[in-house]
């Protein structure tokens, strides 16, 4: 058999054409396989490792079938440094499952190996970056830019061509009751929209350097995080209006930056599971143009049938692939029985097959895969996981992601000749400052609270006090105690997205859920499908702040978590509020630096914090002003944008080039900043805009712009926002993307939409 797609002097159309009429169904049925592909090895030394019977077996019937999550450790997979792969084991493992791919079966058709990336990849030794919250909170699309080229460079050293890296999550964070809102870019479509496209430049800079490397994967398509009741998965209720100026918006970037593989949602849209959604062929591929490929998410097929959508598995495939889905995740077993069963019954026509077929073998081709399959230096991996420089990276973005919401007095910065008690579930353990879908840690893999202190020559006292979630106070007088002799308490409170490392697993090492509810001692309140009715800190952690407060001490408090939270009587009994959500793992340091001044915390909130559960939600950009409550204000306690700095700044001078300019054209405001302190920092500029007249409602105010600026103290610059379709663009009722003419209101801030220096400019 002469294997024609080999030669790379044809095009590639013609090297699918030549493959797809050799391959067999089950040839075909296996790239659309994806299975759990961290359950396909057996470590039988530190050294070695072989294939599962499984994957043999399977091999046999579905050669090349792919290997979904094959380099994940993490608590839900079980795997861990005594069993998972380590940074010397992933690149041999790769080239394992490659050299069977391509030598062992009839086509040689090589592997694109997914590696999940919400914040790092979760693989053993690798780089723990803050959560997509916290990278949010930077405000900087060059941090978050560099960020994922080290992300970047990680994968390409263990998994070479196409690799398909996903990054934190293209839903909005419209309800901080659901669970995933940690993996958000926040609420706002247009800083979401930014985040994803610098994400998408950072993943994809490694390939545009050397020509190999990973490609960029977004999710979850679509309205995955604004769910009926915060609940994860059920339905979003919104209409088109918001769907597309609103949710859509993220991904039109993303794809735009070059993303390669979108993966569908849980929940329903209008009636719909997303799994199934008509947007995908008509919007995405149709109008858009649109070549990626698409995979379900894990189960949603099979789901299809509880749902009542399907009858069977054959049934649920055929919809499913006639809706658009190229690849199943890790429910291959399900995915190759339905859709055979659809194809002996015609509920699928060969030719309908071969559509995802075609799409993932020209992935392939253009990827690089089947000239390169291989990596050839299997060094490069242990050198370049969690290197030095990967950490100095990840340091950056903490320091950035720190968001001051409270100073009272300028206690901050404190004097290093203070005493300092370092206390709280928070301040020295490693796994709940690093969030979800992140691999084991080693001792010094993290830089904790405390660990970041004593790395600064700062002695500090230390006592845990309680857990997040517990209601037993026994070890809080140990707490007082240590801050007794201290001048001042750093307490360092939130959440954990990481279960407890001792927790009862099932037997595919997944958390045994009823397990983690019933166990108050359990920190784990955040990550995937721990969704909340209560958005309170857990009543330990109150009262050991209570007691703190009373005995009279200064009290700084860090805040570590996933969501927002209510967070009233923390401000409250707290001189200063320091919020740092899942740093990553040299969050440690960043915090100690801020709290001692070393650094000047620069952040801003990209999500608001609501005063109570009952007025949710709280999301700043509105269609219609929201008026009070009878028993309650209708406003959030914290603004999305909302951040102090040990400095001040003023914003003067905002102008537009003209007044008045026609459709088409692009306009400048200018506006000058100042920093007006004694010390050096970063403002973050806010450009909100407001449409005066409109054919469909739009936002009260909405973000169109920002820029993180460095001043010296007394430094003056200008800066610049362009007026262009970008910003002043939106689906009208017929859904096309326009520019209304009439007036619209520019409001520039550093602190959040509610403040800031105004103009107006016509469009005619």
């Amino acid at each position: 058999m002469t294997k024609k797609w080999l030669d790379c002097s044809i095009s590639i159309d013609k090297r699918v054409d030549a493959l797809l009429e050799q391959m067999t169904l089950n040839e075909k049925i296996a790239q659309m396989l994806t299975m759990r592909g961290y359950e396909m090895y057996e470590r039988i030394s530190e050294h070695e490792l072989r294939m599962t019977n499984e994957l043999v077996e399977l091999y046999k019937e579905f050669p090349g079938a792919g290997l979904g999550s094959w380099n994940r450790a993490d608590w839900y997979s079980g795997r861990n440094w005594k069993n998972g792969l380590t940074p010397e084991l992933l690149p041999i493992w790769f080239n394992m499952v490659q050299k069977y791919a391509v030598e062992e079966t009839r086509l040689g058709i090589p592997l694109l190996l997914g590696t999940g990336s919400v914040h790092g990849m979760f693989v053993l030794g690798g780089l723990v970056l803050p959560t997509g919250i916290g990278l949010a909170s930077t405000w900087n699309r060059e941090t978050v830019r560099n960020a994922f080229g080290a992300v970047a460079e990680e994968c390409q050293s263990i998994a070479l061509n196409g690799a398909l890296a996903s990054g934190p999550t293209q839903d909005l964070a419209r309800d901080p009751r659901w669970s995933r809102v940690e993996e958000t870019w926040g609420e706002d479509p247009f800083l979401s929209a930014e985040m994803s496209t610098a994400f998408c430049e950072g993943i994809l800079s490694v390939r545009r350097k050397s020509g190999t490397g990973p490609l960029p994967a977004i999710r979850h398509f679509l309205a995955y995080g604004e769910p009926e009741g915060g609940h994860n998965a059920l339905p979003c209720h919104c209409g088109l209006n918001e769907l597309y100026n609103i949710h859509l918006r993220p991904y039109q970037y993303a794809i735009a930056a070059g993303a390669d593989n979108l993966m569908t949602s849980y929940n329903l849209l209008d009636g719909i599971p997303c799994t199934i959604s008509p947007l995908i062929e008509q919007l995405l591929r149709k109008q858009w143009g649109w070549k990626g490929t698409v995979i379900a998410d894990a189960y949603a097929i099979f789901n299809l049938i509880s749902q009542g959508f399907a009858n069977d598995l054959g049934e649920a495939a055929a919809i499913a692939v006639k809706a658009g889905t190229d690849f199943c995740c890790w429910e291959g077993k399900e995915f190759k029985a339905g859709l055979v069963l659809a194809l002996e019954r015609g509920d699928l026509t060969m030719d309908e097959l071969d559509i995802p077929v075609r799409r993932i073998l020209r992935k392939k081709m253009e990827s690089g895969a089947f000239e390169h399959p291989y990596i050839e230096d299997v060094t490069m991996a242990p050198k370049t996981l969690g290197c030095a420089a990967h950490r100095k990276i990840a340091l950056e973005a903490a320091r950035e992601s720190l968001v001051l919401l409270k100073n009272d007095n300028s206690i901050l910065p404190l004097d290093s000749e203070k005493k300092i008690a370092v206390v709280g579930p928070n301040a020295d353990s490693m796994h709940n400052q690093i969030g979800d879908y992140t691999s084991p840690q080693r001792p010094g893999d993290v830089i904790t609270v405390r660990a970041g202190f004593e790395r600064l020559g700062v002695k500090v006292k230390y006592a845990r006090g309680c857990g997040v979630r517990s209601h037993d106070t026994v070890k809080l007088e140990e707490a007082l105690k240590t801050v007794a002799s201290a001048d001042v308490a750093v307490v360092v409170l939130g959440g954990a997205s990481v279960p407890n490392m001792d927790l009862i697993q099932a037997d595919n090492g997944a958390a045994v859920v009823e397990e983690v509810l019933s166990d108050t001692e359990q920190d784990k309140d955040s990550g995937e499908g721990y969704d909340r009715a209560s958005l309170r800190l857990g009543e330990a952690q109150l009262e050991l702040l209570r007691r703190i407060k009373a005995s009279g001490k200064k009290v700084v408090t860090v805040l570590i978590m996933g969501r927002p939270l209510i967070i009233d009587e923390v401000c409250q009994l707290s001189d200063a509020v320091l919020l740092a959500w899942y740093p990553g793992q040299e969050g440690g340091t960043a915090i100690a630096e801020a709290v001692l001044g070393q650094l000047n915390p620069s952040g801003r909130l990209p999500v608001s914090f609501p005063a109570h559960e009952g007025q949710l939600p709280v999301y700043y950009n509105a269609l219609r002003t929201r008026p009070n409550y009878i028993d309650c204000s209708s406003l959030p306690q914290f603004q999305f944008g909302f951040g102090l700095s040990y400095t001040t700044f003023e914003l003067k001078n905002v102008r537009a080039e003209r007044d008045c300019f026609s459709i088409g054209e692009k306009n400048t405001l200018r506006l000058e900043v100042q920093n007006t302190g004694k010390m050096a920092g970063a403002d973050v500029i806010e450009l909100y805009i407001r449409d005066e007249k409109f054919s469909v409602a739009r936002p009260e105010i909405e973000l169109k712009g920002f820029q993180k600026v460095f001043l010296l103290p007394g430094e003056s610059r200008t800066v610049e926002f362009q007026l262009s379709e970008k910003e002043l663009a939106f689906f009208n009722r017929d859904l096309e993307y326009v520019v209304e003419p009439g007036v619209f209101l520019l409001r520039v801030s550093d602190c959040g939409p509610t403040e800031g220096i105004e103009t107006r400019v016509t469009v005619k």
